[in-house]
């Protein structure tokens, strides 16, 4: 399997915030009803894309509420995407330690194991986030990634399908899938979902491409 043919999206706010990463899509948590000033000011700021304005006042509500599980997520949330893994880890297990039902702290948290390859570990907290919030997509999304890195096609292609099901907007999914679908020889499928990431925006590699073309026996 060539994992590099896999797309995994920044989804930020509202879908692909920031730029494409090694590992999958990072969720905001719910953006309303904070206790501290901080943190709105903070988020704030990471809307404007301010990362070392938003860190810092993430890192005043840290200092004001140091039990404050979702004070820890917003700043490990910046520090993933500041490229900043080994401190957005050690603040989403805070995070899960102060708030075991976090949803999208469990889901963030399997994006950087994603990224760092410990994709046993991202798997777990995918699962977990879906036992909590069986409707998010983003985990299915993200769970189907790992599944496929880790060469289970079957697994990943049931993930990508419910992604799907559940957000039909989301082109990456299309296209994760329609590469898992290759790796199993199921060439037509496949191009089908090629075809349907790129109406919904989502580039498609040209080599993979000009394989899949070849393979479906649509080159003349």
């Amino acid at each position: 399997m060539k994992s590099e043919r896999y797309r995994a999206t920044v989804r930020v706010v509202p879908r692909c915030f920031a730029a494409l990463l090694a590992a999958s899509c990072y969720s905001p948590a719910v953006f309303a009803g904070d206790a501290s000033p901080y943190i709105q000011k903070g988020k704030d700021a990471f809307l404007a894309q301010k990362y070392e304005q938003s860190l810092g006042d993430f890192e005043a509500a840290v200092s004001e509420e140091p039990d404050n599980a979702d004070a820890y997520y917003y700043r490990g949330t910046v520090r993933a995407v500041m490229g900043d893994d080994e401190g957005a880890l050690a603040d989403l297990d805070r995070a899960v330690e102060r708030n075991p039902q976090q949803v999208k702290a469990l889901n963030n948290r399997g994006n950087i194991r994603l990224r760092v390859g410990l994709i046993s570990e991202a798997i777990s907290d995918y699962t977990r986030a879906i036992s909590l919030d069986p409707v998010f997509a983003d985990a299915y999304f993200n769970r189907g990634t790992a599944y496929a890195r880790k060469g289970d096609h079957p697994a990943a292609i049931a993930d990508f399908s419910k992604a799907v099901e559940l957000d039909p907007s989301n082109g990456a999914a299309y296209h994760n899938r329609a590469v898992s679908y290759f790796e199993m020889k199921e060439y037509q499928l496949s191009w089908k979902d090629a075809l349907k990431a790129r109406s919904l925006g989502c580039e498609i590699n040209r080599d993979f491409l000009a394989q899949l073309e070849e393979a479906a026996g649509l080159k003349r």
